[in-house]
Formats: C-alpha cells, structure tokens, sequence
C-alpha cells in the first residue's frame, strides 16, 4: 500500500473505503462504467491493441501512457463533482 499524508491512512481500494476505489466509484455521465474499465479500455499497447477488458488490460504498460494518467485523473474529478461528503477525507 502507498502510504501518503498522515495517520490515519484510507485504503482506496475495495477492502477499504469503497467510494475510493477505481473499481467501484462508476460514472453515470459514462454508461455507468467505472473508473477502472475505463482507464483500462483506454490504454494502447505496443500492438496496437486497445479496448481491453480490465483484465486484459490491467499490469499492460500502455503506449499512451501520459494521456491515460491525464484520462485516470479527469475521471476521478467526475466522479467526485457533486460528492462533497467524502471530500473531507482526501484533503
């Protein structure tokens, strides 16, 4: 686990607060999909292959990857707008 900020630590994944993990937290304005199916789906390998299942995707390291980290970074921003309840926890 990335340990960042101070104690106590939120664990951004499915074990821990649900709301923060890219698994879970879905997008309506994106035909529900959720963060991680579509930072996924986005990502360009070497053969040109693109479009990928998460698990076909997931540990791949994408040629495109500055605009996937840019992708990853404006979904979590959509998914948040409107979600002022949890802000409190990732300031």
């Amino acid at each position: 686990m990335i340990k960042h900020g101070s104690l106590p630590y939120l664990e951004c994944s499915t074990k821990g607060d649900r709301r923060f993990s890219a698994f879970c937290a879905r997008i309506d304005g994106r035909g529900g999909k959720s963060i991680e199916e579509i930072y996924q789906a986005a990502k360009v390998f070497d053969d040109g292959s693109t479009g990928l299942t998460w698990k076909e995707a997931k540990g791949g390291v994408p040629i495109n990857y500055e605009e996937v980290a840019r992708l990853y970074s404006q979904l979590w921003d959509e998914y948040s707008d409107g979600k002022n309840s949890f802000c409190e926890y990732v300031l």
